[in-house]
């Protein structure tokens, strides 16, 4: 009866997962790895005047985009995305009834196998800019009157100097704001809501997942050995399996959460358990062999007043990181600390021993879509910053001086006498 309940607390949360894709007003879709359309959400198919997804489904990438671009997107932004697993930017989509091109933000991104690795379909969430456009298009025609008043204000003043110049002036602060006002309008479109949400859904659910996958992967191999010691042991794995589908879920509420600005539950936490749960999950998979982890914390009875799942995926993602930072190191040693900074905080620092982080990226660190890794989507800094600033505390980094790179932040610590709700 457990199983079936877990299932379909599992099914439920797929389930709004798939509504919040649905009911997207952004056009999102999948295709297979050669670009042959496999789904496209209900307010994506209107955008380009379909009238349901039979319609689509089999139609190639290059049938959506309008024939000038085609070569474009097949010779070099296609291969692009494939090679670096990610690609942004502007891109005409042709209205299937009409021929109208459409201009969109296309961001089309990799997914890749969290078990294996190899890519397996091909993701987009585009924005239509026409609305956009036609702004640009009023702020243009803005400027151009502008400009038209200050040249008949210079006609009228050529014999003022003092005039002549206040005009140009007028003029250079009118570009200036055009330029400001567009730079805004592309930087909101490019960091739309629903981009964000779906990138961070396909990220933070790689973790929980890929672990429940090789837990999974364990039992079924103990079952091909038939006697009854594996067959315990491989009931304890399926076990653990099922807590990692479930611990999907509540990162899948989690996040929700974050879009929708909503207050998540805090309680008193043993610090000491977070980060065990938290290691036993980051330390799967083969960036972790050979690897000296090493824990100090303060206390080991330190609780925190925090949303355990969230310190978890904290944790995790800069465990994860840690460990293929150091994938190529000889010195391969991961150590987390915890000290007291005061009666109402604690710090923790995750460090590892590799080769730090490069100078181009150390500035925009924690901003979203900008990673150090090749296949990186650049979200779990951005996430993790905002998981802590959520619990009132900081996240920062910098170098380790043994080689390598500390990342620190600070929560709120448990007063002793509001300890007895600790778990």
């Amino acid at each position: 009866m457990a199983v079936v309940i877990d299932r379909w607390h599992a099914e439920t949360e797929l389930r709004r997962f798939a509504s919040l894709v649905e009911n997207s007003s952004e056009f999102v879709g999948f295709a297979s790895l050669d670009g042959v359309a496999q789904y496209i959400n209900p307010d994506g198919l209107k955008l380009v005047g379909l009238s349901s997804l039979q319609e689509a489904v089999g139609l190639h990438v290059l049938d959506f985009i309008v024939p000038d671009e085609r070569s474009r997107v097949r010779e070099e932004l296609w291969p692009a995305m494939m090679r670096i697993g990610r690609w942004t930017g502007e891109i005409a989509f042709r209205h299937f009834k009409s021929g109208e091109a459409i201009p969109f933000l296309v961001e089309w991104f990799r997914i890749d196998d969290p078990h294996t690795g190899g890519a397996m379909n091909i993701a987009t969430v585009s924005r239509d800019l026409t609305s956009q456009k036609r702004s640009e298009g009023e702020m243009r025609h803005l400027a151009e009157t502008l400009e038209q008043r200050v040249v008949a204000r210079t006609a009228e003043a050529t014999e003022a100097n003092q005039k002549l110049t206040i005009a140009t002036a007028e003029r250079m602060h009118a570009d200036a704001c055009s330029q400001e006002l567009q730079s805004e309008l592309f930087h909101a479109a490019r960091l739309s809501a629903t981009g964000l949400m779906a990138g961070a859904l396909a990220h933070e659910l790689s973790q929980p997942l890929g672990v429940a996958v090789n837990f999974g992967n364990a039992a079924r191999r103990l079952l091909d050995s038939g006697n009854q010691q594996s067959s315990d042991l491989a009931r304890s794995r399926v076990e653990a399996a099922i807590a990692q589908v479930l611990r999907a879920g509540q990162i899948l509420r989690r996040l929700h959460d974050f879009v929708t600005r909503g207050e998540t539950e805090k309680r008193a936490e043993n610090l000491g358990k977070i980060v065990e749960e938290a290691s036993t999950l980051a330390f799967t998979g083969p960036h972790a062999l050979g690897v000296d982890m090493r824990c100090r914390l303060a206390s080991s009875d330190l609780c925190v007043f925090v949303n355990r799942i969230e310190i978890q995926q904290v944790l995790v993602n800069l465990m994860r990181n840690a460990l293929e930072a150091m994938a190529d190191s000889k010195r391969r040693m991961l150590s987390v600390s915890a000290v007291l900074r005061d009666e109402e905080t604690v710090e923790i620092a995750v460090a590892d021993s590799g080769s730090g982080l490069a100078r181009a990226v150390l500035g925009r660190l924690f901003e979203p879509f900008v990673s150090t890794k090749r296949t990186g989507m650049g979200l779990g800094l951005s996430i993790c910053r905002t998981i802590v600033e959520s619990h009132g505390g900081r996240l920062w980094n910098e170098p380790n001086p043994g080689g390598g790179t500390i990342f620190r932040f600070t929560l709120p610590v448990v007063p002793i006498n509001g300890r007895s709700d600790a778990g």
